[in-house]
């Protein structure tokens, strides 16, 4: 999604910020979900980084992706906030219980993926959210995270055959 000028104006509108926002609000909520482990926090980042672009809008390259470019800013507060001295102090939250089978052997194996989750570092919950929550492509996770493409692509490899093999689709 590019931002055309509004009226010859170099600058976009207000309106137009609101109208890319909104477009971008529910990713990026759920984005700063995974990376605070809290409802609450994520509003908060999402808003946050909601009054930085506007502030920076002016500096937004019209040609580049304003989905990218946002959720850059939503992960940079996350990181921000997740740096604090109050956030050492809380205890994180975990990413919510899926759906369970009701075959026992998928039941088994959904739990061990869970538990793995929730043993993933909060930087590679966001990178498999990245990738398969919003479905990004390799390119846009990495601008978001500051990775190389390659990076992410090996990344998030290395992270689906954990997966697998916890879930025993995949021998060792």
């Amino acid at each position: 999604m590019t931002v055309q000028p509004v009226s010859g104006d170099a600058t976009p509108s207000a309106g137009t910020f609101e109208s890319l926002l909104q477009d971008c609000a529910v990713p990026a909520f759920y984005l700063a979900r995974v990376m605070l482990g809290d409802a609450h926090d994520a509003e908060d980042a999402v808003q946050e980084a909601a009054f930085r672009a506007w502030s920076r809008f002016d500096r937004f390259r019209h040609d580049s992706s304003f989905r990218a470019w946002f959720l850059s800013i939503v992960a940079n507060q996350c990181r921000s906030m997740r740096r604090t001295r109050w956030w050492r102090l809380r205890t994180a939250g975990e990413l919510p219980d899926g759906v369970l089978a009701s075959h026992e052997e998928r039941t088994i194996s959904r739990l061990r993926v869970q538990e793995l989750l929730g043993e993933l570092t909060v930087a590679q919950q966001t990178l498999l959210y990245l990738s398969f929550g919003l479905d990004l492509p390799h390119a846009e996770t990495g601008r978001i995270l500051g990775l190389r493409t390659g990076t992410v692509k090996a990344r998030v490899h290395r992270l689906v055959k954990r997966l697998q093999l916890a879930a025993g689709e995949v021998t060792p």
